[in-house]
C-alpha cells in the first residue's frame, strides 16, 4: 500500500534512546542509501563480473520553512554547531510514536537559509552518516 507524502513527520533528538522534538516547518526530505560493491571477478568467473557488498553510506537532505524558534531546530543547530551527532527520525504514516520509519544517526555538514522580498525564509539541510550505525527501523 502507498503512503501519502503529507504524512511524513521528522523529529530529531541528541541521541539514539533521547525523546525526539518535532521538526516544524520541514517540507521536503530525502534519503538516499548506498553501498560499495567491490569487483572481484578472477579468471574463474566466465563472463560476468563477481562482486561483493561493503561498505554502507547513507545521507539526508531536509527543506521547509526556516522556523529558527522552534524547539526542534534549535536542538539540530546546537548539534551543528558543535559538530555533534543528531539522530533524525522520519516517521511515515502518521504522527510520531504511532507510526514506522526510520532513525538516521548524522552529522549536519551544510545549513542554508534563503529568502526574498516576495516571498519567505527558507532553510536547507544536508546530512551525512555519522557513527558507523546503519540506520534503523523504529515505531
Amino acid at each position: 500500500m502507498a503512503l501519502a507524502g503529507h504524512d511524513i513527520v521528522i523529529t530529531g533528538a541528541t541521541g539514539a534512546s533521547v525523546a525526539g522534538t518535532s521538526l516544524d516547518g520541514i517540507k521536503s526530505v530525502t534519503i538516499s542509501d548506498s553501498r560499495d560493491l567491490l569487483d572481484i571477478t578472477d579468471f574463474a568467473d566466465g563472463n560476468v563480473r563477481a562482486r561483493i557488498a561493503a561498505l554502507r553510506d547513507y545521507s539526508l537532505s531536509l527543506s521547509g520553512d526556516f522556523q529558527p524558534a522552534d524547539g526542534g531546530y534549535t536542538r539540530l543547530r546546537a548539534a551543528y554547531d558543535a559538530g555533534q551527532t543528531f539522530w533524525v527520525r522520519v516517521h511515515m504514516g502518521g504522527a510520531a510514536g504511532a507510526s514506522v520509519g526510520f532513525m538516521y544517526p548524522v552529522m549536519f555538514e551544510s545549513l542554508e537559509i534563503t529568502g526574498a522580498v516576495e516571498g519567505k525564509l527558507e532553510v536547507s539541510l544536508s546530512a551525512q552518516a555519522s557513527t558507523g550505525t546503519a540506520p534503523f527501523t523504529h515505531g
